[in-house]
């Protein structure tokens, strides 16, 4: 019976510490998203992306959004005229803009 409730607070000790650190890694990646996503460059001097945007001027590739999952860093795939910057999908979040993610645009 002791090996069962041993056992028990074991997980429940991981739970906690997996729990805090997804928090942590949320937490980063919307500091790095608020800064990175859309306001400055993360990387200057990179390529012109491809696709459409705005009087056809297309940004460059240095913009970078990370995954609030895993904290892996993207650089965005290409631009679209409606939505602006389309990044790659990781862990849960889908491919495509950012926009209703809560990341500061301005």
């Amino acid at each position: 019976m002791i090996q069962v409730f041993k056992e028990a607070w074991r997980i429940s000790k991981e739970n906690r510490i997996n729990k805090k650190d997804a928090k942590n890694k949320a937490l980063i990646a919307k500091l790095f998203n608020d800064r990175y996503t859309y306001k400055n460059i993360y990387v200057k001097g990179m390529p012109v992306l491809i696709g459409s945007a705005m009087w056809g001027i297309l940004p460059s590739n240095g913009n970078a959004w990370m995954c609030p999952d895993c904290n892996h860093i993207y650089h965005p795939t290409e631009c679209s005229v409606f939505t602006g910057l389309q990044y790659p999908k990781c862990c849960k979040t889908p491919a495509g803009h950012r926009l209703y993610e809560g990341i500061k645009t301005s």
